[in-house]
């Protein structure tokens, strides 16, 4: 279950930030119109991805993504440097389920 504390951003690997992003709007609790999965995760697509595709366990990823407590402090991001690439079974619970609901260049 993704902790109640933490909001992250997922953008795709081919997005780049010219600067650090601020803190969405939304941060401190999960938008009216986010999705719920069964073990409580809240997303929301911001942009449709390409194909049906979606990333297994056991696939390599690319991620770009910026990770902020719910009062707006950003903990981590790979805003203006290269994606983050892990095989998604590695990934915390929250983010591993969060990147196989997406599809490619989905954000």
């Amino acid at each position: 279950m993704v902790p109640a504390a933490l909001a992250f951003a997922l953008l795709a690997a081919s997005t780049a930030f010219a600067q650090t992003p601020a803190a969405p709007p939304d941060v401190a609790a999960p938008p009216a119109d986010a999705e719920r999965t069964p073990t409580g995760l809240a997303s929301r697509m911001l942009t449709p991805g390409v194909g049906e595709q979606r990333a297994s366990d056991t696939d390599l990823v690319d991620i770009h993504f910026t990770l902020w407590t719910s009062d707006g402090r950003m903990l981590e991001s790979t805003s203006g440097g290269a994606a983050a690439r892990f095989p998604l079974e590695r990934a915390f619970p929250g983010l591993r389920e969060c990147v196989s609901l997406m599809t490619v260049e989905e954000t």
